[in-house]
């Protein structure tokens, strides 16, 4: 889903409602959070509807909202709950009297942390006693009204958007004869996209979901509808409702899936995949050619880069942003250019937060590196240009690619999350590769010392391998230094992201 944002105009009186209308729905958002085992009680209800002005559904909508945010926080609460215990084994584990005392504080912390309810406009703001930040901390309480989309209402019934694209649209509070004229300033470059979200609207075909202020309004869409790449789940099961066997129906939604993905693909070689391995200094990429369909996942490398963020992270969280979505922007003109079909990543779980034992890689993965950002981008990409997006296991990936192919460590990483992404739907294809020691040792080359290979004649299994390259502290790392590359900026000489192209 994206979100376009644009401001409004309209008169002083229409503007002093619209922000009456956002502290109404700001009190009543508060009391439902706080007391959400009542928010489908009649009484309840009806005494937030009569005493803050809300229509039916904007009440149905406000308790959406709600519920949401209501989940986000315990969410959060659970994470905290899980690192308080990892902290506690720690603790029980250091010998160290200074380093136990750092743990114990981030205990008591975290532990204080859980009890704390939440703060409505920003702890911070509320804590620091000017009277800037006392204004902002009152602005942040006042939230957007929200309106949920529903595509046979035309996209949103309390909107009419049938002059979205000419920057005129119709509020209509429903229950109310509130009727507000929204004239919007878009750009030039936006007429068109607004055009196609107004037709579909209109056809009955995409909801919209809108949020309003008394300055602004954010309209949301699905962009993998917009550009024909979603799939009809609705449609589908409405087409089946008659059908009473389970066997039967999986085998039908399974036929609708695959004849889904060879017309969103039809155009596309589906023999060609892009795979790419991320990290907070950079990202490897990969282009393959899958040779046949064996389990041992058969493939010739077309193209192997890296996009080099060390210097960007040296600069403001803007100009990161920034640069970062040119680079996957680029990555995605590189895999059309292939016309690949498919796009291989790492189905990474949580990692912030989490002290790495090394103050340098600690900001680095914690502060500095937007994997959501970048995965948002991915999704983004992939879902508006119609590609298949296939998440892997990525354990051992770096490790097992810097030994098997003779590339710069993270190109390695992505070949071997490339190759995972090909024999995914493979039957009988193994995940890691099989072991082999007189490979491992071919792989490995001559530059390592003597003992490694008298330790690792022993091994049996990758997790063995790397248990005794972890013991010995030695690394297959390959450098970019060890391989003839050519060297360009991303857009421009004020780029401070560079991409290595190895030959």
């Amino acid at each position: 889903m994206l979100t376009k944002w644009y401001k409004i105009s309209v008169s002083n009186e229409e503007k002093e409602l619209l922000l009456r209308m956002q502290q109404q729905y700001s009190y009543a958002f508060r009391r439902c959070y706080n007391n959400m085992e009542l928010t489908q009680d009649a009484g309840f209800i009806k005494e937030i509807r009569d005493k803050y002005e809300i229509s039916a559904k904007a009440y149905e909508y406000l308790v959406k909202e709600c519920a949401s945010f209501y989940d986000r926080n315990e969410s959060t609460k659970e994470k905290r709950k899980d690192k308080i215990k990892e902290n506690q084994k720690l603790l029980k584990k250091e010998p160290n009297p200074k380093k136990r005392v750092k743990i114990n504080k981030k205990i008591i912390n975290l532990t204080r942390s859980l009890k704390k309810g939440v703060v409505f406009g920003g702890k911070s703001f509320l804590q620091t006693k000017t009277e800037r930040c006392r204004k902002i901390f009152r602005e942040n309480r006042i939230l957007p009204l929200c309106f949920y989309g529903e595509a046979a209402r035309n996209g949103n019934r309390f909107f009419d958007l049938e002059g979205l694209s000419d920057g005129q649209v119709l509020f209509k509070y429903e229950g109310s004869k509130i009727k507000i004229n929204l004239e919007l300033s878009i750009k030039k470059s936006d007429v068109l996209l607004l055009k196609q979200i107004e037709l579909l609207a209109m056809a009955k075909l995409c909801p919209v979901t809108v949020k309003l202020t008394s300055e602004r309004i954010y309209i949301t869409y699905d962009e993998a509808m917009l550009n024909g790449n979603k799939f009809d789940e609705k449609a589908l099961y409405k087409s089946i409702k008659h059908i009473t066997g389970k066997d039967e129906r999986k085998v039908l939604i399974h036929q609708a899936y695959m004849e889904f993905e060879q017309r969103m693909l039809a155009k596309k070689d589906k023999t060609r995949f892009l795979s790419l391995d991320m990290n907070p200094d950079g990202i490897g990429y990969s282009i393959l050619q899958k040779t046949s369909d064996s389990p041992d996942g058969e493939f010739i490398v077309l193209q192997k880069e890296f996009i080099n963020f060390s210097r960007l992270n040296k600069q403001s969280t803007n100009k990161r942003k920034y640069e970062l979505s040119i680079a996957i922007k680029y990555m995605f003109n590189q895999l059309s250019h292939f016309n690949c079909a498919y796009l291989v990543t790492e189905e990474l779980s949580d990692i912030s937060n989490k002290d790495n034992g090394n103050k340098v890689s600690n900001r680095k993965i914690n502060n500095l590196w937007n994997r959501n950002y970048i995965d948002n981008l991915l999704t983004k990409y992939s879902n508006i240009r119609g590609i298949k997006q296939i998440k892997i296991n990525p354990v051992y990936s770096s490790f097992i690619g810097n030994i098997n192919y003779e590339s710069f460590d993270p190109v390695a990483s992505s070949i071997e999350i490339g190759r995972r992404g090909i024999i995914k739907y493979i039957r009988g294809a193994k995940m890691i590769p099989e072991f082999c020691m007189s490979n491992i040792l071919n792989g490995l080359g001559t530059k390592l010392p003597k003992k490694i290979y008298e330790d690792i004649h022993e091994c049996k299994t990758w997790k063995e391998l790397f248990k005794a390259f972890s013991t010995a502290k030695t690394s297959v790392r390959r450098k970019a230094n060890n391989f003839a590359f050519s060297e360009k900026y991303l857009k421009n000489k004020k780029s401070t992201v560079n991409i290595l192209r190895f030959l």
